[in-house]
């Protein structure tokens, strides 16, 4: 992949924490594809879901106590998504 040129993936924020960053260090790290499941809207029952295998680009955790306590994160999709409900 080239960064830069996301043409299907994941773009993502949130409120940083340190279990969060137990789960996302280790696969910006492995830099392989791994199974991904997103949930635009939650994970209640009937929410749409989407299943893919995915390359984790980039994490930027908060780098000091200064900064706003957020996360973001992209991933490039490896071929195709699917689309069900949770």
């Amino acid at each position: 992949f080239l960064t830069g040129l996301l043409e299907n993936g994941y773009r993502l924020s949130g409120v940083w924490d340190g279990t969060l960053d137990g789960v996302l260090f280790p696969l910006l790290t492995a830099g392989s594809a791994a199974p991904i499941r997103y949930g635009p809207a939650g994970t209640a029952s009937g929410k749409v879901r989407h299943d893919s295998t995915a390359v984790m680009l980039s994490y930027s955790p908060p780098s000091d106590a200064s900064d706003a306590v957020t996360w973001t994160a992209e991933y490039a999709v490896d071929g195709q998504v699917s689309r069900s409900t949770f």
